[in-house]
């Protein structure tokens, strides 16, 4: 039986942690044959299905960096091989244009533009061959690239997609002259600093990972022979349910708690009145801390990337506005006054929210009290049961947090291109007939914003789109179908 195995004298078992072990036949004793694993580990296999085991390769045990360079290419090579490098901290390895990433759970500071022994510690050199292959389609074939991050919550997609971003406009501004770092390197830096604000309103904690992308992203990035000329976000699916409620041992998006940790130092939101993170019942089935996150230092992040990204002092303030707001306003609670019509259980709270939201308080708290159904010229209001009316109010928070995550990749998107006179800004985003919508009104006329997309339709010719595909892990918000997310 012994001579069965190869020239290392191993085989492929199956093992029930590892998948598959290199395993080296020790003993035949009747029907049952005896294994001795790599670690030492004894297993025993039938004697008569060790023809049947697939030998092992000297090259199948080095770890190395590309999987197709194997002599022979199998499901327990693959693994062994990912296993391997990640036991030396590698946590890329390819096989041939595809990325195999293992999260190592640890911080990865590395520059992309040394490749020294810091970048190459980590595996991280393999990236070279996704940057060059963009660079050399864009400038040499001009034609679109695309690279597709895909995988389960917490498999590195977000710090995949930014090492890869990083890369690949290093890689762009290389080969593309002397005078391309200067011209690029502007659009470049915006689109880095988009991610820390992506993160802060769009990333919670899940059970899985603490820093997990709770919607999909899609990254279209103009690429010319002179470097980056522009970038546009689309996101998908955000998971506003979470807005409202979180799984046990997870918790909300991270702005809330950068909030209320900011709230005794920072002067953009000293106004806002926020008390601890318990007073609110959108927060209370949250875990309070993330491990590994400060959530006060990533406040300091997030506002200083909103400043670079165009938002002034005032467009934070209201944003950090309508934060509060949405906080608040779980707070609205209702009681049956006795006459099957409800009524709200404390004035306070609408009161703060239509503070926040500059609206009319009488006009929001009965809109979660009535329900009008118009029939022609006729106009009926009924009362709302209990749970009616909290779904009226968890859904206007929901809403109101989308809206203004969609407005933060609007604002994002007109600045992540190089300068020109086709650049329109957004208007911040604030109750109708404030001031402060009426001003931003002005700075958005219809014009300029068709303009701005025919401008970016031409620009799409050579472009790079970067996806993040993942999955849905929070049993309280499972959908009854599969779809699209970026999780890290």
């Amino acid at each position: 039986m012994a001579g069965l195995a190869g020239p290392t004298g191993l085989f492929w078992l199956p093992h029930a942690a590892r998948v598959w072990a290199p395993c080296r036949l020790q003993s035949v004793d009747g029907d049952v044959a005896s294994l001795a694993a790599d670690d030492g580990e004894v297993i025993r296999h039938p004697a008569q299905d060790l023809p049947a085991l697939e030998h092992v390769h000297d090259q199948q045990l080095d770890g190395v960096d590309d999987v197709c360079s194997l002599g022979a290419v199998s499901e327990a090579a693959l693994l062994h091989t990912v296993r391997t490098r990640y036991s030396r901290q590698l946590m890329y390895t390819r096989v041939s244009r595809i990325l195999i990433a293992v999260n190592p759970f640890c911080p990865q500071e590395c520059d992309a533009e040394q490749h020294g022994s810091g970048y190459c510690e980590f595996g991280l050199d393999t990236l070279d061959t996704c940057g060059t292959d963009v660079r050399d389609g864009v400038q040499d074939g001009a034609r679109d690239q695309a690279i597709v991050i895909s995988g389960e919550s917490g498999a590195g997609k977000t710090e995949s997609a930014k090492l890869l971003l990083s890369y690949v406009a290093s890689a762009v501004r290389s080969g593309g002259g002397a005078d391309a770092g200067a011209r690029g390197a502007g659009v470049e830096e915006k689109v880095m600093q988009t991610n820390p604000v992506l993160e802060a309103f769009g990333n919670a904690m899940t059970v899985r990972n603490n820093n997990s992308s709770r919607f999909g992203k899609w990254l279209d990035m103009l690429l010319s022979a002179s470097g980056m000329r522009g970038c546009r976000i689309t996101s998908y699916l955000l998971e506003v349910t979470r807005v409202c409620g979180q799984a046990q041992g997870e918790r909300g998006f991270h702005i809330f708690f950068q909030l209320l940790q900011a709230a005794g130092s920072s002067p953009l939101v000293q106004g806002l009145e926020l008390g601890s993170w318990e007073q609110y019942s959108y927060l209370r089935g949250s875990t309070r801390l993330a491990p590994g996150i400060n959530d006060a230092a990533c406040f300091e992040e997030t506002c200083a990337s909103l400043g670079s990204l165009g938002f002034s002092e005032a467009d934070q303030g209201q944003v950090f506005r309508l934060v509060a707001a949405v906080l608040v306003l779980g707070n609205v609670d209702f009681v049956c006054n006795g006459q099957e019509e409800l009524s709200l259980q404390d004035s306070g709270p609408i009161e703060r929210v239509a503070d926040l939201l500059q609206v009319d308080g009488r006009a929001l708290g009965s809109c979660m009290l009535w329900r009008k159904v118009v029939a022609g010229r006729d106009v009926t209001t009924t009362p709302l049961r209990g749970d009616q009316a909290r779904a009226v109010r968890d859904g206007l928070s929901r809403m109101l947090y989308r809206f203004l995550f969609e407005w933060l990749i609007r604002l994002m998107n007109d600045q992540l291109h190089e300068p020109g006179p086709s650049a329109p800004a957004s208007p911040a985003p604030s109750a109708p007939g404030s001031p402060v919508s009426a001003a931003a009104q002005e700075r958005r006329p219809c014009p300029q914003c068709g303009k701005q997309r025919r401008t970016w339709a031409t620009w799409r010719r050579t472009p790079l789109s970067i996806a993040c595909w993942g999955s849905w892990t929070s049993a309280a918000s499972r959908p009854s179908r599969r779809t699209r997310w970026s999780s890290s």
